[in-house]
């Protein structure tokens, strides 16, 4: 009854008598049972406002007023696949809540909050959206939020971090690579986390080969500030830095390992490799965008041993090391292991160059084996080399341009050297595939339109076994 109906009301009573049941003068009486004792009250003496003001008043709405993740002093910072994690609410009004959600998941409320504090436990699974997340609190008061609340962050490391003490934040980052690249996953049919190597070297810490989870995105903050720093480029350190297994790696350099990469249907964006014995030994289907690789015995390294797989690659840059030896290959092409594996190969805008002094290098090496084959696509690339493009086996196709696609190629080789070098084996006849080289220069001539059938040599531009066929 409302404050006003309750003065309405009282208005009409001018005295009560009070048993096991009530008889109001004015209002009609109800007699009470024979012997029940009758208590008279005065109406003139009841207080209808003391009554009144002691009904109870209504909940007091939350107010969030800030929110930390327990453990990590004011941080709001949560690491991808942390699991469960504590937040403590503080505000005014948050007594007796009855839910609290963070962005897209609803916490278990933990007992023994107060008016001003409140805890809370969410799992933040693997490979959830980065970013920042709303909390809602609600209580028999109403509802408050907070946006920008908690924030998802990538898993982090930093040499000046702690592998015991840190969280895997960027306010609490682990401090070795092996040790966020641990607790890194994926669930079944999600996205995986992705890690940060914040600026520094990691080297004597860690554990190589480093083994990042199918999935998983390994950034570092730039090429010249992240470094994956080896002992030495030499066969007796038999390092290996990474072993990527369908993840990606970016914005970092690798530097002084044996092998700086092995890697089966990973992608590279915007990575430096730096004196390795071999920079990039790759299979399946991959991307290679904006990678460079110096000081190097081998470039990059693809083997064609799934079939339809495919590697693009995109302004990669090899420039052999300055004291090469023979057997050098910016770009070495091969049939791996197994057998029947049909894949393919683009090249597009990308420098390979021997700057060493012509030491029996080769630009790019094609040479399907093992019954694996490829197709080869080269388009926009310049190509500096003892021998500048060595074509060994029987590709499922050679493609440096087409009267429809012109290749826009420059290839420059040694005066002693073959710039295209096409050493398949002999055939009785002119049949196979037809290497075309249409828009392609050798040591600067643009040859007219025309197709060469070996045997042939023309030092120091092309040269051709019995009955293999140039297009240009």
């Amino acid at each position: 009854m409302s404050r006003s109906a309750f003065h309405r009301r009282s208005s009409l009573v001018t005295s009560c008598t009070f048993a096991l049941v009530a008889s109001c003068g004015g209002g009609g009486a109800i007699e009470p049972d024979a012997g029940t004792d009758a208590v008279s009250i005065d109406s003139a003496n009841l207080d209808v406002d003391a009554a009144t003001d002691a009904m109870p008043d209504a909940p007091t709405p939350p107010g969030i007023a800030d929110i930390s993740v327990a453990g990590a002093g004011t941080s709001n910072q949560a690491r991808q696949g942390a699991g469960t994690i504590r937040l403590a609410i503080s505000g005014t009004g948050l007594v007796g809540a009855t839910t609290v959600n963070v962005g897209e998941w609803t916490a278990t409320i933990v007992a023994g909050g107060s008016d001003q504090q409140l805890l809370a436990e969410v799992s933040i699974p693997h490979g959830v959206s980065l970013g920042f997340r709303t909390v809602t609190v609600t209580t028999p008061g109403g509802t408050d939020a907070l946006a920008n609340a908690v924030a998802i962050t990538e898993i982090t490391s930093s040499p000046s971090g702690s592998d015991t003490g840190g969280l895997g934040t960027p306010d609490a980052p682990f401090a070795t690579a092996t040790r966020a690249l641990s607790v890194a996953g994926s669930q079944f049919g999600q996205p995986a986390d992705t890690v940060r190597l914040m600026a520094g070297a990691y080297g004597s810490l860690e554990t190589w080969p480093l083994r990042p989870a199918p999935g998983v995105i390994v950034r570092g903050d730039a090429t010249g500030s992240t470094i994956l720093q080896g002992s030495g480029m030499g066969q007796s350190s038999g390092q290996i830095a990474l072993m990527a297994d369908q993840s990606t790696i970016q914005d970092l350099s690798v530097q002084d390992f044996f092998i700086c990469t092995v890697s089966y249907g990973a992608s590279f964006a915007r990575v430096h490799f730096e004196r390795c014995t071999s920079a990039m030994q790759m299979s399946g289907a991959s991307l290679v965008e904006d990678v460079s690789i110096v000081e190097s015995w081998t470039g990059l390294e693809w083997r064609s041993d799934t079939n339809g797989a495919q590697v693009v690659v995109r302004r990669l840059t090899v420039i052999a090391p300055s004291n090469d030896a023979q057997g050098w290959a910016g770009i070495r092409l091969t049939g791996g292991s197994g057998t029947g594996a049909l894949g393919s190969v683009v090249v597009q805008d990308s420098r390979v160059e021997d700057i060493g002094g012509w030491n029996q290098g080769t630009g790019i090496m094609a040479w399907p084996t093992n019954g694996n084959n490829f197709s080869l696509r080269v388009r926009g690339t310049t190509v500096v080399a003892q021998s500048g493009v060595q074509l060994l086996g029987e590709p499922a196709e050679i493609d440096f341009g087409q009267a429809s696609s012109n290749g826009n190629n420059t290839i420059r080789c040694s005066a002693t050297g073959s710039c295209v070098a096409d050493q398949r084996p002999a055939r009785a006849v002119a049949d196979g595939v037809v290497w075309t080289l249409t828009g392609t220069t050798l040591n600067g001539m643009a040859f007219s339109s025309a197709t060469v059938v070996g045997p042939a040599f023309l030092s120091p531009y092309y040269s051709a076994s019995a009955n293999n066929r140039l297009s240009f």
